[in-house]
């Protein structure tokens, strides 16, 4: 059996034609870079399309610039479970997590398909399928387990079950 496991930041790479080591991409580049997946200590960056969605959830606000500038050896998850310990003596807290909760879906929501539209959904999940499926067809199952936040793996599945077919 072969078992393929997406990390979470997979989709960050997802597209061949935007590469992680382009510091300076090509000018019909830059602009995909603000719908690109975003790692997770980049869910609060300061992109056109995560300031609008969080221009919906103002009880994140408060918050951000924490996210934002935390000590460099702090993830974004430790930030938050931070934050959430602060729920006893700030009220407050809790509605301002609750907000990012929301954030967090809606931001990913309308990234993922702004990325899946610019790049005109070719992306290297498909190919990975394609592969994954010409493997099984020669030697056995293939699991798939991921990690990521958003669904593009699932996208590319198309809800059909590639490797449910009788090859042997």
């Amino acid at each position: 059996m072969l078992l393929i496991i997406f990390g979470a930041g997979a989709s960050y790479d997802s597209s061949a034609d935007v590469k992680s080591e382009d510091s300076n991409p090509p000018v019909h580049l830059r602009e995909l870079l603000q719908y690109r997946p975003p790692l997770a200590d980049q869910l609060f960056d300061n992109r056109p399309l995560f300031a609008r969605v969080m221009a919906d959830f103002p009880q994140c606000q408060a918050i951000v610039t924490r996210l934002r500038h935390r000590p460099s050896d702090q993830s974004v998850e430790q930030m938050l479970a931070a934050l959430e310990g602060e729920t006893g003596e700030h009220p407050v807290r809790r509605a301002q997590l609750l907000a990012v909760r929301f954030y967090l879906r809606q931001a990913i929501t309308l990234c993922q398909a702004d990325w899946k539209r610019l790049t005109q959904g070719v992306t290297n999940y498909q190919t990975l399928l394609d592969v994954s499926a010409r493997w099984r067809s020669r030697y056995g199952h293939v699991g798939l387990v991921t990690f990521n936040y958003d669904n593009m793996l699932e996208q590319a599945l198309g809800g059909r079950r590639p490797f449910d077919c009788n090859t042997r």
